[in-house]
């Protein structure tokens, strides 16, 4: 599902966010992206999610190479993806509702299903009863939650998710993982970065782990 092949990122300052990545994603698989701050990780998910080009290397999303991705194709593979920005990239003068609505409303989804289906996603990640909330009155730990609803609620192939429990108090950041263990269980492909090291070890799942840009070891405790 997800390939990287010999994929580096460097900067105009010359600073390499990665260098010479390898491994492979296979379709339906629950896999951490860890290591320290700075190791790469968010490099790595916006590269998937083509919102950065790599400098060298190739990056295959369901046999496509992303880069070959322009204009019509660039958005058809963004949207069989859901992306958890570790910033959040929120509308923050619209409501809760606004945002996790946004992916069905520009798919053209009626007005009746985005509520029901904004319901759903905001009961799975404990926000019931915010849908009228401003974004700019939340919580960090609430913004990460409605940015994990939006990224669930057009029900992706694909789910890439930066330190969706870093603003988390441990009990809610189990629930956000629970969330995302569900929808791999429906079929969703689940990348999540995160450097708690207890989480992935406790999980038992696949790894890949990143130093200094560099993947450092890869596979299952």
């Amino acid at each position: 599902m997800i390939q990287m092949l010999s994929v580096s990122k460097k900067y105009e300052d010359g600073y390499y966010g990665l260098r010479d990545i390898t491994f492979t994603i296979a379709r339906g698989k629950f896999v951490f992206l860890t290591g320290e701050s700075g190791a790469g990780k968010s490099t790595l998910l916006r590269l998937v999610y083509r919102a950065e080009h790599p400098t060298n290397g190739t990056i295959l999303v369901d046999g496509l190479d992303t880069a070959a991705a322009h204009g019509k194709s660039l958005t058809a593979l963004r949207r069989r993806m859901g992306m958890v920005f570790q910033d959040y990239m929120l509308l923050f003068d619209r409501t809760v509702f606004d945002n996790v609505a946004l992916p069905l409303a520009v798919r053209g989804v009626t007005r009746e299903v985005i509520a029901e289906e904004v319901d759903k996603c905001l009961d799975q990640v404990g926000l019931s009863g915010y849908q009228h909330r401003m974004c700019s009155s939340l919580s960090g730990g609430e913004k990460q939650r409605v940015a994990l609803a939006r990224a669930l609620i057009a029900k992706p192939d694909i789910i890439l998710a930066d330190e969706p429990t870093g603003n988390l108090d441990l009990s809610n950041g189990e629930k956000i993982v629970e969330v995302l263990h569900e929808a791999n269980r429906q079929g969703a492909t689940v990348l999540m970065a995160t450097h708690d090291l207890y989480l992935v070890q406790s999980t038992r799942l696949p790894f890949v782990r990143l130093r200094g840009g560099r993947k450092v070891e890869e596979g299952n405790f």
